[in-house]
């Protein structure tokens, strides 16, 4: 990606193998989409960033909608690094480290997802784009939920956990800290009230934790 950008800063049009052409123009997409929303983001604009010619963009994609869908996939992409991020053995230390890495994104400003996924989601309807991804957002949930059943497996969750009511609350501390961030509430993530959040609901799930009516 760094390698990239350094050619989009110089306005070069040196010749790429299509792949990484193709990813180039998607990341410039993304970036657009941050700036101008899903209603900016012309031809005219993608070309002119990605430093090729509007009749270039149509030898890697079909039309515009095909562009912005493999954005949200990319997109995804990031959203899924985030889970993948620890791969600690232990599912509540793993846990706590997801929700770590998550909250050090926001908290720096370095993450590169929440902006361009909210304006997906302010995407108008006809376009498709909300169905998209609220059908990744699911895939997520799903993901938490099946590290949740791990943790059942391994017995450091309470097998009577309904591992998707967890994987929900999991998703709701996660948007409650890109939403904020968003919002200019920097102090939630900052002043640890979202990692309060995300500990007592580890906690009431943890094998040695408190029964939960």
């Amino acid at each position: 990606m760094a390698t990239s950008s350094k050619r989009l800063a110089r306005g070069t049009t040196t010749r790429l193998p299509g792949a990484e052409r193709k990813r180039q123009i998607v990341e410039v997409i993304l970036e657009l989409v941050s700036k101008h929303g899903v209603e900016g983001v012309t031809i005219s604009r993608i070309a002119a960033r990605a430093g090729v010619t509007q009749a270039a963009l149509y030898m890697h994609f079909a039309s515009r909608e095909e562009m912005l869908r493999a954005a949200v996939d990319v997109l995804y992409e990031r959203v899924a690094e985030v889970i993948a991020s620890s791969n600690e053995p232990d599912v509540m230390l793993r846990l706590r480290s997801i929700g770590g890495f998550h909250s050090g994104l926001v908290s720096s400003g370095t993450s590169s997802f929440i902006h361009p996924l909210f304006e997906f989601l302010a995407a108008p309807p006809e376009t498709g784009l909300r169905e998209m991804l609220g059908a990744k957002q699911r895939q997520i949930i799903e993901c938490l939920a099946a590290i949740v059943e791990e943790g059942k497996a391994q017995g450091s969750i309470r097998t009577d956990v309904d591992a998707q009511q967890v994987a929900w609350e999991l998703h709701g501390v996660y948007w409650a800290e890109d939403v904020s961030h968003l919002m200019g509430l920097t102090e939630f993530v900052t002043s640890g009230r979202s990692t309060v959040m995300l500990e007592r609901l580890l906690t009431s799930i943890a094998a040695n934790g408190p029964l939960v009516g």
